[in-house]
C-alpha cells in the first residue's frame, strides 16, 4: 500500500473537509436558490443519497453568505434539552458568554446576531417524536428570523420535516442527484492539474465511483500518492494513461481500506438463503451459497465493464446470474432468487434493529432496502466494497481445498 503524501492529502480530501482545489460546482442555480432562501429566513432542506456531497454543498454556499454559523449533528441529538444545550455550547465557542437556558432567550441571541443554524444528518435523530418536535421548533426559529438548513439522506425519517404541512410554504427542498461520470472526472482533472499532469482515461476512475464524489476523491488520492512517489523529475503539463493493472490495484486498495464485512456476513448467512445448495461460478474454481452469488452478480465482480446494480430488478438479476455469473451447467429458479432477496432484506432489518436496542444509539441506515421486487443498495461505498474488496473474494471457497 502506498504511503501518505501531504500534497495528495491536501489536493484530494476524504475526511469531509471542504476540498479547496477540487470542489466541483455542478449546479450554480442550486447555490443561488439556497442563498436566496437563507436571506428570506426559509427552512432549506438539502437531501440526497448517502455520500453525494450534501454537506459540502451547504459549506460551499455559506462561504458566500457571510453569516455566523452553528452546526449541529443529528447523530448527537438525543433530546430537546440536548438541542438547546448544543446551541449554547456553540455560542460560547463563538465568544458569546451565555448562561440562560430559556429557549426564548436563546432565540433572541440567534436573531440579534444573525446566526445561520444547520442541522446535519437530520435522519440520524433517533426517535420520530423528537424529529417532529424539532421540525416544529425549526419552523418557529425560521419565523422568528433565524436562517435554517437541514441536511439528510432521503429516507422515511426526513419526512418529519419535509412533509410538515405548516412548513411547506416556508421551506425549500433541494434534492441532489448522483453525480455524472463527467462531473466526477472534473474532480480528478482539477486535482491532477494542480500536480502538474493529466490523465487521459480519468473515466476509468469516475465510472467506479458510483455517483459519489467522496469515492472519486479517495481513488484520485491513492493514484496521486502512487504517481508522486514514482516521479523523479519536475516535468509538468504532460498527459499519461493509467494501465488497467494499476487501476485494479487502486480499486482494491480503496476497497480494502474500508469494511462492510459484518453486513456481508448478515446478507450471506444461512438464515438469509432460500436454499442451502452451493453454486459454482463462471470460473469453475470458486463456489459459494446462493446469496454470495447474488451479491457477486449485483456488483459485477466478473469481467471488467459490468457495472453494479443500485436498483436490482429481480428479472434482470436472474438473467445476469444465469448468463454471466454461474457455470453453464448450474440451474437456478426465479422464485428462489425472489425468496432469497426477501430473506436478505428481513435479516438485515432484524439485525439492524437488534443493534439499535443493544447499543441504545438509534440510527437510520439506508444502505439496503427492498420495495416489492426491487432490491436497493443505497450506499455507494457498500457497493464499491462488495465489488472490489479482497475480504469478499476470500469468502468464496476454492475447489480442491
Amino acid at each position: 500500500m502506498s504511503e501518505n503524501n501531504p500534497i495528495c492529502e491536501k489536493i484530494f480530501t476524504v475526511t469531509g473537509e471542504y476540498p479547496e482545489l477540487t470542489y466541483v460546482d455542478r449546479d450554480a442555480h442550486l447555490t443561488r436558490q439556497i442563498t436566496d432562501a437563507i436571506s428570506q429566513h426559509r427552512v432549506v432542506i438539502v437531501r440526497g443519497l448517502s455520500k453525494c456531497g450534501k454537506t459540502l454543498l451547504v459549506h460551499h454556499t455559506l462561504r458566500y453568505v457571510g453569516l455566523p454559523q452553528i452546526w449541529l449533528s443529528g447523530s448527537r441529538l438525543t433530546g430537546l434539552k440536548g438541542f438547546w444545550k448544543a446551541i449554547i455550547s456553540n455560542l460560547q465557542r463563538h465568544g458569546i458568554q451565555y448562561k440562560s437556558t430559556l429557549p426564548e432567550d436563546i432565540v433572541s441571541v440567534l436573531v440579534s446576531n444573525q446566526y445561520c443554524l444547520i442541522v446535519d444528518d437530520f435522519h440520524y435523530i433517533g426517535s420520530r417524536e423528537l424529529r417532529e418536535t424539532l421540525s416544529r421548533i425549526l419552523k418557529g426559529l425560521s419565523e422568528a428570523g433565524v436562517s435554517i438548513l437541514v441536511v439528510g439522506v432521503q429516507s422515511p425519517p426526513m419526512r418529519a420535516i419535509e412533509e410538515m404541512p405548516d412548513l411547506i410554504a416556508r421551506s425549500l427542498i433541494v434534492t441532489l442527484d448522483p453525480w455524472s461520470d463527467d462531473d466526477l472526472s472534473r474532480i480528478g482533472q482539477k486535482g491532477f492539474t494542480s500536480c502538474g499532469f493529466g490523465i487521459a482515461n480519468i473515466a476509468s476512475l469516475s465510472q467506479e465511483s458510483f455517483g459519489s464524489p467522496f469515492l472519486m476523491q479517495k481513488l484520485c488520492q491513492i493514484y496521486c500518492r502512487r504517481r508522486v512517489a514514482k516521479r523523479t523529475d519536475s516535468k509538468v503539463g504532460y498527459i499519461e494513461r493509467v494501465e488497467r493493472g494499476e487501476i485494479d490495484a487502486i480499486l482494491r486498495e480503496a476497497a480494502d481500506s474500508i469494511s462492510y464485512m459484518s453486513t456481508y456476513e448478515i446478507l450471506t448467512s444461512p438464515t438469509s438463503c432460500a436454499t442451502m445448495q452451493t453454486y459454482r461460478r463462471h470460473d469453475e474454481w470458486k463456489f459459494g451459497n446462493l446469496n454470495q452469488m447474488i451479491l457477486y452478480a449485483m456488483t459485477g465482480r466478473f469481467p471488467v465493464g459490468s457495472l453494479p446494480l443500485f436498483e436490482v430488478h429481480v428479472m434482470k438479476l436472474w438473467q445476469r446470474l444465469r448468463q454471466t455469473v454461474l457455470l453453464e451447467t448450474e440451474e437456478i429458479e426465479l422464485e428462489i432468487i425472489i425468496k432469497s432477496l426477501e430473506l436478505m432484506s428481513e435479516n438485515y432489518v432484524a439485525s439492524y434493529n437488534e443493534s439499535i436496542i443493544k447499543n441504545d444509539a438509534p440510527r437510520f441506515d439506508p444502505a439496503i432496502e427492498r420495495v416489492g421486487q426491487v432490491f436497493y443498495i443505497r450506499d455507494p461505498f457498500l457497493l464499491f466494497y462488495l465489488r472490489h474488496s479482497s475480504e469478499v473474494e476470500a469468502q468464496f471457497a476454492t475447489l480442491g481445498e
